[in-house]
């Protein structure tokens, strides 16, 4: 048997040949290999925190890009000028209204929610004017000629300054609203109305333009209905926060473009012409 053989083999002292041998090459726990096989996997171990670092810098990048892009989306439209995009910053702002209504104790129908605020409505005043003319943009604007490639055809040039020119909505909206408002009956008898052929086109274009506006906008904050103690009724709560454009900004981007008004064009002008446009 196998057993007996392979048992007294293993048993038996060594022989002096195998010792010599042995001794010849001595194995020392074999320090360098070990110090070798730890590098390797020092190696293999930052090798993969290095791809996982990247793929997680990579995860980040592109979430941060699709976010951003989604806020680009849902703050402007496919419509609005490039530039405009380009230049003003996407941020979004949280504006409380301040046109509310209620009934007083005397159950008389009261605006509410414009205290310590401008006041862009009530009896004609060189304030009241002041106010408007302060949140105004410019209602034309010189628009460059890569510009002008994207809004259609046939563009007047104006010739003093080789740029062409448009009209933002927002800020013909508010001139038209501002147009409505001075010829309420009672503001009639304190602008002039020098021209009455064309007023009742007027304020009816302006009418149809703001109305348009307002369903492309689609504005879906809603105002709740509250009851109202004094009258002992329900009533919507206008004074609540709606999700906004930034309106200075948009303001400001104008003003830098003014094409209509004396104090401003030229420098308008030599602005553009000086970005290469």
């Amino acid at each position: 048997m196998i057993w007996p053989l392979f048992r007294r083999d293993r048993d038996e002292p060594q022989s002096d040949s195998k010792r010599g041998l042995l001794a010849e090459y001595p194995h020392d726990s074999c320090h360098q290999c070990e110090s070798y096989q730890r590098l390797r996997l020092l190696a293999v171990v930052f090798q993969i925190l290095s791809a996982a670092l990247s793929i997680l810098c990579i995860g980040l990048a592109v979430a941060f890009a699709s976010s951003r892009n989604r806020v680009l989306a849902g703050y402007w439209n496919p419509t609005d000028l490039k530039t405009v995009q380009n230049e003003i910053p996407a941020v979004p702002k949280q504006i409380r209204f301040s046109a509310g209504l209620r009934y007083n104790e005397s159950h008389e129908l009261v605006r509410t929610g414009s205290s310590g605020r401008k006041e862009y409505v009530g009896d004609p005043s060189p304030e009241l004017e002041s106010a408007w003319e302060e949140i105004m943009g410019a209602v034309n604007i010189f628009i460059t000629a890569e510009e002008e490639r994207g809004l259609g055809e046939d563009l007047y040039m104006d010739p003093a300054t080789n740029l062409y020119m448009a009209e933002p909505t927002v800020f013909h909206d508010l001139h038209c609203l501002n147009m409505i408002r001075k010829n309420l009956y009672y503001y009639w008898d304190y602008y002039p109305h020098n021209n009455r052929s064309i007023l009742k086109p007027h304020l009816d274009h302006c009418i149809d333009s703001i109305r348009q506006s307002i369903m492309c906008t689609g504005d879906m904050t809603m105002a709740p209905i509250i009851w109202d103690f004094n009258k002992g009724r329900f009533i919507p709560d206008f004074e609540v926060h709606h999700t906004c454009r930034d309106y200075d900004a948009l303001k400001e981007w104008t003003l830098l473009r003014d094409s209509e008004h004396e104090e401003r064009w030229r420098d308008s002008a030599a602005r553009l012409h000086a970005m290469g446009h």
